[in-house]
């Protein structure tokens, strides 16, 4: 499952947009999860691996991905409920 910002209709991505880019690290770590980075990796955008663990959840591998150039910048996260540790370390 991937989220991002903006709809079909109207992209967040360009210049004359804003509020394009987020970071959940905050809002995770608020409920309760613990947050490991496993990689990260710099192939024109920043690309980070992470895996969550919770005490009443199953474990998780999220990665976030900071996209940005000339035309704005935006962020996305992909998650993965399990079995996603390989995956979330890949680079796009």
């Amino acid at each position: 499952m991937t989220l991002e910002p903006g709809t079909p209709e109207e992209t967040c991505f360009f210049s004359n947009t804003s509020g394009c880019t987020f970071d959940p690290l905050p809002s995770l770590k608020s409920s309760g999860f613990k947050v490991k980075e496993m990689c990260k990796a710099m192939s024109g955008n920043l690309v980070t691996g992470y895996e969550l663990t919770h005490p009443k959840r199953n474990m998780t591998y999220i990665r976030v991905a900071y996209n940005y150039g000339s035309g704005g910048e935006n962020s996305s996260i992909t998650l993965w409920p399990h079995n996603g540790k390989e995956a979330a370390c890949e680079t796009e």
